[in-house]
């Protein structure tokens, strides 16, 4: 009699959980919702037909929505978005009344995106708030009442600090060792990102992230938005998607972001290959031979079979995995220094990462006429190489670490005959594994918020070799606006700063930071993002405070785009890559120049390959100094331009304010 007790009682028991687990499981409101648009370019069910090759989407148009209405007596929880067609940026909105109210943001990158509805919701959108005309198109949309979602449905982290593997590919597409590495790291159970240049169109991308999703990939992959193309050639290739250097800065931006413990290339000399696979694993090479991949413990091409060719760590020397010599018996101090040799000088494994430093890819053919003989890395194994010629605008400077070139240059045929423009644009390369860094260096260090004199007169006392203006903050000192984030050197003399965004929307200068660190990157936050101790917490050495940022991950911000048109002297600073910089000063209020608008000045620093890039003070404080001399014109009311107690420099030399 206890035992059939005991039998109805669990029965009922397993009955009632079995009950509350389907109660948890989220109702599929898919086709039970119904849908309105600003505009509409086909019919709704085409994103609700679990087929990927199909879509809707609305007009190109400015601030575009998709209203979606759950059945009556239901609510929204979540709702998975599969785009076709992404715009910049969109908000996930719920209505109160009249109004909507934002309840989650879409994350860059993430073509799949997952959103949970906080509470339900009757009514939900997708609303674009950006004025750009783009379409907001999905291949899929699934829509889930509150509770838990099928395990089938997307939900994409992103990629953060930390991976265990990198997977660097082309598109993916028919990569067939890049995906067996990837099916390997999953079944080890790695944290895994996958990065890839291009993907072939939005119908294959989500067939793509369907499957990768259904193989066990949790971090969203990385694109890096260059086109696909159907070159021949790895050259031709290279042209097609902006130049090895926009390749190479993408990739060094990538490893600082995810930091790696392993990067996986896909096979540079593979000539069945597609061109822009092979140019995945030659600039990958490259990069990672360089200082942006000094970091990175493992690193090996894949080749077809499974063979391994190491770049870092393991066999990392240049012989081929099968001729590592063994351990154990006959590994001993010949194989010791080999591998310490190696390790020093980070052979590269393919033909592009042990290029030597070619100045005819990289500099203008009048440059490379006066260029002395330079070492593999392009700079001088001792000494010092100045030139300077005021007549043709060109200054040249190169030691051992450091190698500036500066030209000034004019736009023949400016678009509006009233305003001619003359500027000057500084390439700087930095050995940033030698210690080679911009650097700030005060007036009167013992004063450093009050003492002032011009750029020249401080890079002279200094023997800076090149030096600019910065960031104006001392003529904010106790004005009735914020000073703004100000660190020097590891030290911090203000943090100042407007902590509402709504305060600096339309502001000038709004305050946004370009931040120095000491792997040779920089980065900029609006200022209500990080406070100082934010910045020194992730090992910024030098922080300044003015903007707005002009490019961010190479592509110009919103508020360049809706700037004023507004003509005026300018000075900017850019990221190419870790250690390599340029800084563009466009003069005016001068006869010969009459200044630059905010897109174009922009653009100029995009053009060179900027991958970020950052507004510092212009007008009357805007000068460069090369070797302790002005360079740039400023107007009548201040010919050596306002004084300040700052320089940014580059490099010392005792030859600064020699006679030439």
């Amino acid at each position: 009699m206890t035992r059939k007790l005991f039998g109805i009682i669990l029965c009922v028991f397993l009955l009632i959980c079995a009950t509350a687990g389907l109660a948890d499981q989220a109702e599929d409101l898919t086709g039970q919702c119904t849908f309105s648009a600003s505009s509409s370019k086909g019919k709704y069910s085409r994103m609700t037909d679990s087929d990927s090759a199909t879509w809707w989407a609305t007009k190109d148009g400015k601030h575009n929505w998709l209203q979606i209405t759950a059945p009556e007596g239901k609510t929204i929880g979540a709702v998975s978005l599969h785009f076709r067609n992404r715009p910049d940026s969109y908000e996930v909105q719920v209505q109160q009344g009249k109004d909507w109210e934002t309840v989650a943001v879409g994350q860059d990158g993430i073509y799949h995106a997952f959103h949970e509805i906080p509470g339900g919701a009757a009514n939900i959108r997708i609303y674009v708030p950006s004025g750009k005309k783009q379409a907001l198109g999905f291949s899929e949309i699934g829509i889930f009442g509150e509770g838990e979602v099928p395990d089938h449905v997307q939900r994409w982290e992103t990629a953060a600090e930390g991976a265990e593997v990198m997977i660097l590919a082309g598109r993916w597409e028919g990569e067939t060792t890049q995906q067996e590495a990837l099916k390997e790291a999953l079944g080890e159970g790695k944290t895994t990102v996958l990065a890839c240049l291009t993907y072939i169109g939005p119908e294959e991308r989500a067939e793509m992230l369907n499957r990768l999703w259904d193989e066990g990939l949790r971090i969203h992959p990385l694109f890096a938005g260059f086109k696909d193309s159907k070159k021949k050639t790895l050259a031709s290739q290279y042209k097609a998607l902006g130049g090895k250097d926009k390749v190479k800065a993408w990739l060094s931006d990538l490893l600082h972001q995810i930091q790696p413990d392993t990067v996986v290339l896909p096979d540079p000399e593979d000539e069945t290959a597609h061109p822009i696979t092979r140019a995945a694993g030659d600039a990958g090479c490259e990069v990672l031979n360089s200082a942006a991949g000094s970091a990175v413990q493992h690193a090996y091409i894949l080749r077809d079979g499974g063979d391994k060719k190491w770049v870092h760590g393991e066999t990392a020397n240049t012989q081929e995995p099968d001729e590592a010599p063994a351990t154990g018996e006959g590994n001993g101090a010949d194989t010791a220094e080999t591998t310490e040799s190696a390790a020093d000088e980070k052979p590269a494994v393919t033909g592009g990462g042990d290029e030597a430093w070619d100045p005819q890819e990289h500099l203008a053919s009048e440059v490379v006429a006066v260029l002395p003989e330079l070492n593999r890395r392009g700079y001088l194994d001792e000494g010092e190489f100045i030139h300077r010629d005021d007549e043709n605008g060109l200054y040249i400077y190169i030691d051992s670490t450091l190698r500036i070139v500066i030209r000034r240059l004019y736009d023949p045929n400016p678009s509006d005959k009233r305003h001619p423009l003359v500027w000057f644009d500084a390439e700087i390369w930095c050995d940033v594994a030698a210690g080679e860094l911009p650097v700030t260096r005060m007036a009167n260090a013992e004063k450093p918020n009050s003492a002032k004199m011009t750029v020249a007169e401080n890079a002279l006392q200094h023997k800076a070799v090149f030096a600019t203006s910065t960031d104006y903050y001392i003529y904010r000192i106790k004005q009735p606006y914020p000073t703004g984030i100000e660190i020097r050197n590891g030290e911090v003399l203000f943090d100042d700063r407007y902590t509402d965004p709504a305060k600096v929307e339309t502001r000038f200068p709004n305050y946004d930071t370009l931040a120095f660190f000491p792997d040779g990157h920089v980065e900029s936050h609006p200022c209500y993002e990080w406070s100082a101790q934010d910045y020194l917490d992730h090992g910024a050495y030098d922080v300044f405070s003015f903007g707005p940022c002009l490019v961010r991950d190479g592509e110009l911000t919103e508020r360049v785009k809706n700037s004023n048109d507004a003509y005026n002297p300018r000075l900017g600073f850019g990221m190419v890559e870790p250690g390599h910089y340029v800084m563009i000063l466009c003069e005016g209020r001068v006869k010969r120049s009459k200044g630059v608008q905010w897109q174009r000045f922009a653009e100029m620093l995009q053009e060179r390959g900027c991958r970020i890039a950052v507004n510092l003070d212009g007008g009357q404080t805007a000068v460069m100094a090369f070797m302790g001399e002005k360079l740039n014109e400023v107007d009548k009311d201040v010919p050596n331009g306002r004084e300040t107690n700052e320089i940014l420099t580059f490099g010392l030399s005792d030859q600064v304010g020699s006679t030439p």
